[in-house]
């Protein structure tokens, strides 16, 4: 499973599109992070807009396991960047060239072994760190709760390994400091 890395998802996200050095590379980054939807979707291009949500447009697919109707919002600005790649016919013909481009902005950003997949699991994250239910987002990305549980108990673990150790300090150091603070 490719974790996304610890820390604000969003931020992650933003820190992709600023070293994306083509539109085609940010529309691709776009479409996976705020949708979640699989990469065999967006090589395809097997999604189309279908209306407006407010600020944003909304866009539409079907998951490719069980053909489940999917939507998701996209805030206008991005959504007009992604229909000027989509006409210029720059997002990425297969799963391999997304993948390579994928890790090439990855790597520039700073991130190892960043693959289509772990912007939707990076997405699953900012949605359940936002304090949407297990539920909702599980219907969002058009996946089982259950699913959905499994693959954040692992994100879950690696972030605990991940976080540094505090170094406990001496009882009486520990009231004194506290009545201080």
């Amino acid at each position: 499973m490719n974790l996304p890395p610890s820390g604000d998802q969003e931020e992650f996200y933003e820190l992709l599109l600023l070293q994306a050095r083509t539109d085609g590379e940010r529309a691709s980054i776009m479409l996976l992070w705020r949708t979640g939807m699989h990469s065999s979707t967006l090589v395809e291009r097997e999604f189309f807009w279908c209306g407006t949500e407010g600020k944003q447009e909304a866009i539409c697919w079907d998951r490719p396991k069980t053909e489940a109707p999917m939507r998701a919002a996209i805030p206008r600005a991005e959504a007009k960047l992604i229909k000027r790649v989509l006409a210029a016919g720059s997002l990425p013909a297969t799963q391999g060239i997304l993948r390579r481009r994928l890790a090439a902005v990855a790597k520039r950003a700073g991130y190892s072994g960043v693959t289509p997949l772990t912007l939707r699991h990076s997405r699953a994250v900012y949605l359940l760190d936002s304090g949407i239910t297990v539920n909702r987002v599980a219907s969002l990305l058009g996946c089982s709760w259950q699913v959905l549980e499994k693959h954040y108990a692992q994100i879950e673990a690696a972030r605990l390994v991940e976080k540094p150790k505090k170094k406990k300090r001496r009882g009486k150091m520990n009231e004194q400091c506290s009545q201080c603070g």
